[in-house]
């Protein structure tokens, strides 16, 4: 995170990458990019058959609406007034949100996680964010012990293949595979496919 982008138009921009496009990336990639950061989200794009985290809580709704995506949520998912825990069939406990209001929202949804996911990523590529399709890796840095160094690729990357994660541990570097998909969020939905590069 410490690399910038200069700016012809004003100071520099600090760059991230963030590796996971599921909502707390992308959610975190569209509220970076509006606080002026240039930023890369690293998915590869493929999913498990099943998905949880579907049963959202009320604390999600202002986050949502800050997002500007709790309407289109609100068109796919089901209203989710409160929770219900069943131990057993005898042994059943209910609650409804709005018993703590004003403390929290008195509702939630239940969304289908694959069009939650869609949204959330369509709205971070048109927020601006760099979306590149490929499964970063984790390139240890040399020990102090080592000799030299190795150095980084020869042949010049994607503005994105070189950045530091901000999930990365300390003394890493993420790396993009040969074969990846590299979308930027000013191109409005065009896709482009990058050059390949190498680990040296």
């Amino acid at each position: 995170m410490d690399r910038r982008v200069v700016s012809e138009t004003g100071p520099p921009r600090m760059r991230v990458a963030i590796v996971g496009g599921g909502p707390s990336g992308t959610t975190l990639a569209i509220l970076l990019v509006r606080e002026g950061a240039a930023v890369t989200l690293f998915d590869d794009g493929r999913r498990p058959p099943l998905l949880v985290g579907e049963s959202l809580v009320p604390a999600v709704i202002p986050i949502l609406r800050r997002l500007d995506l709790e309407k289109e949520t609100a068109s796919f998912s089901r209203l989710k007034p409160g929770v219900s825990f069943v131990w057993s069939p005898t042994d059943r406990v209910s609650v409804t949100f709005d018993r703590f209001a004003p403390a929290v929202f008195p509702y939630a949804y239940n969304v289908p996680r694959p069009q939650f996911d869609d949204a959330l990523l369509a709205k971070a590529i048109a927020s601006g964010v760099d979306y590149v399709t490929a499964r970063a890796q984790l390139v240890p840095a040399p020990s102090s012990s080592s000799s030299r160094p190795r150095p980084w690729p020869r042949r010049r990357p994607s503005p994105a293949a070189s950045l530091i994660s901000s999930s990365t541990p300390p003394g890493a570097r993420v790396w993009r595979p040969a074969r990846s998909g590299f979308r930027r969020g000013s191109d409005r939905g065009r896709t482009s496919r990058t050059s390949p590069t190498s680990r040296a």
